[in-house]
């Protein structure tokens, strides 16, 4: 499996990737079904496999049909070719439905509950530390730099598919009575809200969405070493049977209580970083979108806190439980590295962040100069002949004092016109708006710009004049074709 996750995360050949990508089920499937702990490790196994392997055959199939276009699934030599926005559409989809599948996303998110139950803790483990990562490292590898603008239109649904599951599996989380399977649904909460962040699209949501990815991954595995070490001595996963542990076994409590808390994003836990930077990019993006996915970690106190108290505190049930071993040496070993690090980057998240700062960055424009940008509106002709304000306030909707406050940033009068500022100026303002992380989200203001785009491109003599202020009507004189020819 080893080798497999390596060539997944290393690989630069779509061809390869998906094969790479597709092989991580082999032993995935082994140790779910040979050395599952219940009779239903068979049918989770299934589960687990069928679901990820048909999410990814139209994945298949849009690389095959990518080959037979380009004639090379050479991921360096992709990023030069530009697909039209039909195809982007049709390969992003047949991307996400394998993605969404490893994330897990809801409605595609049954196999995992079902295969964390039944793996082996070793496999619950792999399960939430690793291969749910390899979704999201999917949409950030493929997804983003070859089909922007699909990325861009499919954006609001993969908003609303992320804030159901954020919402709906903890609330599920919350009726559950078997304690790995509490852990599961909150680990489907917790991926969702990354993919939010991803589709912020801006660096601070990029960041925050990897470093919770990193988090989660200390965080949910070691949660569920902790569900393997009370499994391991009373071979029962329902909470009705444990309670009291604070008085039998308090380090595993301690250690128990600091994952819970970081699973809910205590601040100087990685967690906390990682949820806290997620939030703050989708703000700039949608409003809306932000503050139903802040409810998770309301609810995310909700069932981390119930179930911390349902089994360390109340009475010692003696009628179920008779021997109570604390975590010996071994295992309090195994906890060090992730205490280690979730504490690490919850204290000092630059240690991450300054190394991934620049990929990200390079990641969003990219993803967003491929796409309806600054960089575009900035280079045509239509804005040419307009001033700074101009561009700030009707194209992206800034107010006019934040037009004011960047025009006195930058050191530009606010009503220069763009054709007078020097290449370095519109290199410096394009990079200043982007650090804000500024899209264009209203429909009416993209039609508009689509619509200024066609008028430049055909060079329409009558859209020209119109944009200009001159007499659209009337015969085309000696002075009107000098005029018409500036734009040739």
């Amino acid at each position: 499996m080893e080798f497999f996750l390596i060539g997944v995360f290393s690989i630069l050949d779509l061809l390869l990737f998906y094969i790479f990508f597709e092989s991580v089920l082999i032993p995935m499937y082994l140790i779910v079904g040979v050395w599952g702990s219940r009779e239903r490790k068979i049918r989770a196994a299934y589960f687990f496999f069928l679901y990820t392997l048909l999410g990814s055959v139209l994945m298949l199939l849009s690389i095959l049909y990518i080959y037979y276009q380009i004639g090379t699934t050479d991921y360096e030599t992709l990023l030069t070719f530009l697909f039209s926005k039909t195809e982007q559409k049709l390969l992003w989809l047949s991307f996400f439905g394998s993605f969404a599948t490893k994330v897990p996303m809801v409605p595609v998110h049954l196999w995992l509950p079902e295969a964390h139950v039944e793996a082996p803790t070793a496999g619950s483990v792999i399960l939430a530390g690793v291969l749910l990562k390899l979704g999201t490292y999917g949409f950030l590898r493929f997804s983003f730099p070859l089909f922007p603008d699909a990325s861009f239109y499919f954006a609001p649904i993969v908003y609303v598919f992320s804030i159901i599951g954020i919402v709906y599996t903890s609330f599920t989380a919350i009726r559950q009575t078997d304690f790995k399977r509490i852990i599961a649904y909150t680990s489907v909460a917790h991926m969702n809200l990354v993919m939010v962040g991803l589709f912020s699209f801006n660096t601070i949501g990029l960041e925050g969405a990897i470093l919770q990815s990193l988090s989660h991954g200390f965080v949910a595995s070691a949660l569920f070493l902790i569900i393997g070490i009370v499994y391991e001595r009373h071979h029962t996963r329902m909470v009705k049977y444990y309670g009291g542990l604070v008085h039998t076994m308090p380090l595993y409590t301690l250690i128990f209580l600091f994952f819970t808390m970081s699973n809910i994003g205590l601040p100087g836990t990685g967690s906390f970083v990682g949820e806290f930077l997620i939030l703050a990019g989708s703000f700039k993006s949608n409003t809306s979108a932000t503050f139903i996915s802040a409810t998770g970690m309301v609810l995310g106190g909700c069932y981390s806190l119930w179930l911390f108290n349902r089994i360390s505190y109340g009475n010692i049930k003696n009628q179920y439980l008779k021997d109570y071993i604390d975590i010996n040496k071994r295992e309090a070993f195994a906890f060090l590295p992730l205490i280690s690090g979730t504490i690490i980057l919850g204290l000092y998240p630059e240690i991450l962040l300054k190394s991934i700062h620049m990929s990200v960055n390079m990641l969003v424009e990219v993803t967003h100069f491929s796409s309806l940008n600054m960089i575009y509106i900035l280079e045509t002709k239509l804005l040419e002949y307009k001033s700074i304000y101009f561009s700030l306030t009707k194209i992206f909707g800034l107010g006019q004092f934040q037009s004011f406050l960047i025009c006195k940033k930058l050191g530009l009068a606010h009503n220069c016109n763009l054709s007078k500022l020097t290449p370095d100026q519109i290199i410096q303002l394009i990079k200043f708006i982007e650090s804000l992380g500024l899209l264009i989200n209203s429909n009416l203001k993209k039609s508009k710009i689509i619509l200024a785009k066609k008028l430049v491109e055909i060079k329409s003599y009558k859209g020209i004049r119109k944009l200009k202020g001159l007499p659209v009507r009337g015969q085309r004189t000696h002075t009107n074709a000098k005029t018409a020819s500036k734009f040739r």
